[in-house]
């Protein structure tokens, strides 16, 4: 897994306080981390609650799309998978500029900041 940092921030810049943000796995794969290699479900989204500065909250992890067995989303092939990432304010209203879709392709244990994350597949959504 890897770990991910960042805060959040509405199309103004301002943060997304006591906001919620859903991590959805492109497709069900398994990791290929652990030794019995489970499965990571697609229709399980990982919710993070984000702080007082919009950020996830300390220690916040997910599956890199590399640690998957069909590795990270290639727009080229079409093949792999990537997490669309949905926000929401403190009321559950979704946030403008959401969802996006995400592909990270670091290795076991390195840190991701999400404030540095750009859309990548536009065309997929």
């Amino acid at each position: 897994m890897i770990t991910i940092t960042g805060q959040f921030q509405y199309p103004d810049g301002s943060p997304i306080v006591g906001g919620t943000v859903l991590f959805e796995l492109s497709e069900d794969d398994q990791e290929l981390v652990t030794e019995d290699g489970g499965w990571v479900c697609a229709n399980v989204p990982i919710k993070f609650t984000l702080d007082s500065s919009g950020s996830v909250p300390a220690g916040s992890q997910i599956w890199s799309n590399a640690e998957l067995r069909s590795g990270a989303y290639d727009e080229e092939t079409q093949q792999g998978t990537y997490y669309i990432v949905k926000a929401f304010d403190a009321n559950g209203q979704p946030v403008s500029g959401f969802p996006v879709i995400w592909i990270f392709t670091n290795a076991t244990g390195a840190t991701q900041d999400l404030s540095a994350m750009v859309n990548e597949v536009s065309s997929v959504l």
